[in-house]
């Protein structure tokens, strides 16, 4: 295989190499301002950035590798087009990412959350049935 050393060739490298430093750098760096998938949702917590950019590291793998072997496409506009398709491709799987990872994260904190309070309400109301009803009614959302 024969690398033709282009405009498309440069800059698929340095995409490669974008990709590369992401899928190192991204599960361990902490929450900053300045490096990272920039949405609101990461900035909530510790737990959820650590959670995006560890997921996000691993989705970028299969575009470093698509990536990598575009190198070795011999016409120059084709891997210029790849290159474009290939950044794009990257943001749209880091979005999907965070959306996805977040709204996991959430129903899971939500269902804990859940079942901490059902057990708080068994604790809290054995022998009191007046108490009893009313949490029940108020529960299924009758009163």
């Amino acid at each position: 295989m024969k690398i033709s050393f282009d405009l498309g060739t440069y800059i698929l490298l340095l995409f490669c190499l974008i990709f590369l430093l992401t899928i190192i750098l991204f599960p361990i760096s902490k929450r900053n301002e300045i490096f990272g998938l920039r949405h609101t949702k990461c900035f909530e917590s510790e737990e959820i950035w650590h959670k995006v950019h560890v997921h996000a590291s691993i989705a970028t793998i299969p575009i470093l590798i698509l990536t990598f072997f575009c190198i070795f496409l011999n016409n120059a506009i084709l891997k210029t087009f790849l290159a474009i398709f290939m950044i794009t491709l990257a943001i749209i799987v880091w979005n999907l990412v965070v959306k996805y990872t977040n709204r996991n994260y959430f129903q899971e904190k939500k269902k804990k959350e859940q079942e901490e309070l059902n057990e708080q309400i068994k604790k809290n109301l054995v022998g009191d049935n007046h108490v009893t009803y009313a949490i029940f009614y108020i529960h299924a959302g009758l009163f």
